[in-house]
């Protein structure tokens, strides 16, 4: 079985999971291609808008960060020859470097969010909401898949923290997965008192 993280906002009694979401080959596929997924993601959309669905809002966040080469460079010193060409690895190594500062790694993860209201009060009605709206989010997954977008999730919670320490300091990526240590980080988790920023500072 996996886990699965469960945002609980007692302020407005709703319960909400996440997705993440990406496509491929959409600015490279033609036109009857891309009006297909097109027609295919509103299909999706329209799955949540039933009479008898359990989803009161979506919501969709996108990360656009610096990529870094570091993963790159590191495959290619596990993957270089005994005795490389020197010339053609420092040009190759020179273009990424020139390269390096305009690539960019985007991430986009969508969020559904149901009222607790609607299952009754207390934990149990917090519970009976929250496998409601997942078994919803795995029907809204099959139909974002059927459109052509590689879905993951619903995210157990250390993956949204990584996405919420991400957002907050895109710059910390790196560090965080340079640090290693224990099987979560290298899944690329964060625990999810560790979400934010252990320091603020405030300029006026």
């Amino acid at each position: 079985s996996r886990t699965i993280g469960v945002i609980a906002d007692g302020a407005d009694g709703s319960v909400s999971v996440t997705l993440r979401v990406h496509g491929e080959g959409f600015l490279l596929a033609d036109t009857e291609e891309r009006d297909a997924r097109v027609d295919g993601f509103g299909v999706a959309l329209a799955s949540l808008a039933r009479e008898d669905g359990v989803v009161s809002r979506v919501a969709w966040s996108q990360l656009a960060c610096p990529a870094g080469v570091d993963d790159h460079l590191a495959y290619l010193e596990a993957a270089a020859r005994d005795d490389p060409d020197e010339q053609l690895r420092a040009a190759y190594l020179e273009l990424v470097a020139e390269t390096a500062a305009a690539a960019v790694r985007t991430e986009v993860l969508v969020t559904l969010t149901t009222s607790i209201g609607r299952a009754g009060r207390g934990d149990a009605a917090l519970v009976t909401a929250a496998r409601r709206l997942c078994e919803e989010a795995g029907l809204f997954a099959s139909e974002l898949s059927r459109a052509g977008l590689v879905v993951t999730g619903p995210l157990p919670a250390g993956a949204i923290a990584r996405a919420l320490r991400e957002r907050l300091d895109p710059a910390g990526a790196r560090h965080l997965d340079r640090r290693g240590g224990s099987l979560g980080e290298a899944a690329r988790l964060v625990a999810p008192p560790n979400a934010l920023p252990l320091s603020i500072e405030e300029h006026s």
